[in-house]
């Protein structure tokens, strides 16, 4: 609702769609939800939105502090079937954070030197950027201050030959964070069987000069033909902030072997730490949605 406000505005979109052999498009569900959360305390104040059936009992819930355990409790069914709601609500902590972004570019979130020390110690470690001793944890340390990156200007996905793969979205306005997220997944024609996964991830910022990308991965998979274990896994790491993140990608391959079922709950208990990158977990936590998406293709008609 504007910089300094104390409400932050949440507009959700998505869709599951199929493709058929022939190239024929069909749009199985759509979502738009619109959400106003507390800019203080990241409790949601209010929500509406197209689907059958919104959760209400989400208004007065944090979206900072156990709204996993919460979507579990208010929408269980959604939760074991990956919906396209539970999906967008799931993925929404992740998108809140790094929302902040907006405020820390434009000047609004001041350090003070004198709580430095005890800052970098609560962030350290947490992920490859801020690692033990990393010079975005050292300036924070001895400044009271937050480096701010600066990134490259976002081309735009729907000229990449993926028209049909993204829904249809304004132009990013100034100081607005969006996160956008794609996944794809197709049926290898192989003798084993099994599925291909791509899934794009990206964060970017409205700046006065445009679009400009954040982060942003794409993450191939392989699944066996059940779609339930992943095989295989391989990222891309088009667009991160700083020199120190690359360094996470290597993460990424705990995840084979995994059942497809089990990996949000593994990854947060897992892929924790320097080693890792909390961006690129939420990118690898959506292959959970693969089983939702094969139940859409087998059913297709």
């Amino acid at each position: 609702a504007g910089l300094g406000a104390d409400l932050i505005l949440v507009d959700l979109r998505g869709q599951d769609s199929c493709a058929s052999s022939e190239g024929t498009v069909k749009i199985r569900d759509r979502l738009s939800v619109r959400l106003t959360i507390n800019a203080t305390t990241g409790i949601i104040t209010g929500l509406n939105g197209s689907v059958a059936v919104i959760p209400t009992e989400l208004v007065g819930i944090s979206v900072r502090s156990g709204f996993g355990r919460a979507l579990l409790e208010v929408m269980p069914d959604e939760v074991g079937e990956r919906t396209l709601l539970y999906s967008a609500l799931e993925d929404m902590p992740g998108a809140l954070l790094v929302s902040g972004y907006a405020p820390l570019r434009e000047g609004h979130m001041i350090g003070d030197r004198s709580t430095g020390e005890a800052r970098a110690r609560v962030q350290e470690d947490i992920c490859s950027g801020w690692a033990k001793g990393a010079p975005l944890v050292e300036a924070l340390r001895s400044t009271g201050m937050s480096l701010v990156p600066i990134g490259p200007e976002a081309p735009t996905l729907e000229s990449t030959g993926e028209s049909d793969a993204w829904h249809e979205m304004d132009a990013l306005a100034m100081h607005v964070v969006r996160r956008r997220r794609r996944l794809d997944v197709v049926a290898d024609p192989g003798a084993d069987g099994g599925f291909d996964i791509q899934a794009h991830f990206r964060d970017s910022y409205g700046a006065k000069e445009g679009e400009m990308v954040l982060h942003e991965y794409l993450v191939s998979a392989a699944t066996d033909r059940e779609a339930a274990r992943v095989e295989g896994v391989e990222v891309q790491a088009r667009v991160l902030p700083w020199d120190q993140c690359p360094g996470a990608v290597a993460s990424a391959s705990r995840v084979k072997g995994m059942l497809v079922a089990d990996i949000p709950r593994r990854v947060r208990t897992e892929l924790v730490g320097p080693t890792t990158c909390t961006h690129l977990n939420s990118t690898l936590r959506s292959l959970a949605d693969v089983s939702a998406l094969t139940s859409l293709a087998t059913s297709w008609s």
